[in-house]
């Protein structure tokens, strides 16, 4: 049960970066012609820009949560790794349970300022600023399953390894 737990976690991870490296693309399509058309034509793309930053935001947010799964998230892994192996698994469960409690902070004030913006429209585009910021309680919804997993995982494995015979 766990190994497919893992497993689902592993697949929604490679579609979140895949997602994520395709938003790349066309945010370097979009700033390219952003770029062509001021200089070369003449001409402002007013939306362009506001397409730009929320799309910068999506990429930040959707790389973090996949960095949560994949542990390449910034970490201090120099002085971690100086550490008793015993004392590194500790220390990885109490980083994964902070990560935790901290998305989980933010996946509510997310709901919140979603909801509050919402009634608010980007200037260039006439959307709903509110759909803006809507990846954030995407993106640390998947924080939050993601490192509780991972503190789960890190904790059974480290009573199992460690339990008193």
């Amino acid at each position: 049960m766990l190994e497919k737990i893992t497993n689902l976690f592993n697949k929604l991870e490679r579609v979140i970066t895949r997602v994520t490296a395709i938003m790349i693309i066309l945010l370097s399509i979009l700033v390219s012609w952003q770029v062509f058309a001021r200089y070369v034509l003449n001409t402002g793309q007013f939306w362009a820009e506001e397409v730009s930053i929320t799309t910068m935001m999506w990429i930040a947010f959707l790389g973090a949560s996949g960095g949560i799964w994949t542990n390449s998230h910034i970490g201090l892994r120099f002085f971690v790794g100086l550490l008793p192996d015993k004392v590194k698994k500790i220390i990885n469960i109490i980083n994964f349970l902070i990560i935790s409690i901290f998305s989980l902070l933010l996946f509510n004030y997310g709901i919140i300022l979603v909801q509050k913006t919402m009634s608010g429209r980007l200037s260039a585009t006439n959307i709903p600023i509110g759909y803006a910021y809507v990846i954030i309680p995407i993106s640390t919804a998947f924080m939050v399953i993601f490192s509780l997993w991972k503190s789960f995982h890190a904790l059974l494995t480290f009573y199992h390894e460690h339990k008193v015979k």
